[in-house]
């Protein structure tokens, strides 16, 4: 296992070398410079297959202060290096293509799971809405909020009541 491990590790650090040698060529073309703070939150989206909130990026940044990552993560966003997915009332960051593959969401409202969702027939069907409509999409959002199979086959399926109270408030 040890040379398997190695080789691993050895294909994870040569992908993360990429990935960060593609980030200093979107901050050399847009004559912005890679700071460390910004590795950092790079780094900590590049570890996670998940999307995060601001505060679990700050929990693995902790040489960055939060508002320092606000203005990295509005950086990121301008510069196209994330995604920002709203779910419910939070927002979450991820990294955006080339660093991962174009994917969406299917979010539980009750164990708060983010499962990726790569599904070519819904990408079919955007370009055939933006054809039909004459519209040029250039970027689009999809996410899917309900419950999941852990969830329903724990029988726990009534919705979050946080999430229930939020959709009131915003009535």
């Amino acid at each position: 296992y040890g040379v398997l491990y190695r080789l691993l590790q050895f294909c994870r650090n040569k992908c993360y070398n990429c990935d960060m040698d593609t980030l200093r060529d979107i901050f050399r073309q847009a004559d912005l410079r890679l700071t460390k703070s910004r590795c950092e939150v790079f780094t900590a989206l590049e570890s996670i297959d998940v999307p995060l909130t601001i505060a679990e990026i700050a929990k693995r940044c902790p040489n960055t202060n939060r508002t320092s990552i606000y203005r990295i993560l509005e950086t990121f966003h301008e510069l196209h290096v994330i995604n920002t997915i709203h779910i419910g009332w939070k927002v979450r960051y991820e990294l955006a293509e080339p660093f991962i593959t174009h994917h969406h969401h299917l979010y539980c409202t009750r164990c708060h799971n983010a499962e990726p969702l790569e599904t070519p027939e819904l990408e079919r069907l955007i370009a055939l809405i933006g054809r039909r409509h004459h519209f040029r999409v250039e970027r689009h959002h999809f996410e899917l909020e309900g419950v999941c199979q852990a969830c329903m086959a724990a029988g726990d399926t009534q919705p979050d009541p946080t999430e229930t109270t939020a959709k009131k408030l915003t009535r």
